[in-house]
């Protein structure tokens, strides 16, 4: 005959404090990946003074329009268990808003070049895969 004990832990402040840390893991990783996502996007333009076609995201001018690519951040919200991508208007103004929604802007319109929405929609695929890697590094 085969026996076999074991004991239980119960320790519910380490299962929350893997979770806390599970969340915040997962959030930085998805921040940083759409952000490098979307810098990966944008092309440099063919010849001078070219725009990116509608629908696509917008060109990279050099050396003028390099704004646009450090403006791009995120910011993950522990308490709130959040992630916050986009453009930041001090250093770009409002030329994120304006390439990726569109609008007009003193009499000239802007099509909609958007950036930051397909990226979003591209990484909801690897979204199984990273819950996965990150959980097996935290729930050890």
């Amino acid at each position: 005959m085969i026996r076999y004990n074991f004991r239980f832990k119960n320790e519910p402040d380490r299962l929350l404090h893997a979770n806390e840390q599970f969340v915040s893991k997962f959030l930085g990783y998805a921040g940083g990946t759409i952000r490098k996502m979307t810098l990966a996007s944008f092309q440099r333009e063919p010849q001078k003074h070219i725009h990116s076609p509608k629908g696509q995201p917008p060109f990279a001018h050099k050396p003028k329009g390099q704004f646009l690519r450090p403006a791009i951040l995120y910011a993950v919200n522990k308490l709130e268990k959040s992630v916050i991508i986009g453009t930041v208007y001090s250093v770009a103004k409002f030329w994120g808003k304006k390439h990726e929604h569109g609008g007009l802007d003193h009499g000239h319109t802007y099509p909609k070049r958007p950036f930051m929405s397909p990226q979003l929609r591209r990484f909801r695929h690897m979204i199984p895969s990273a819950i996965e890697r990150i959980g097996n590094e935290v729930y050890r």
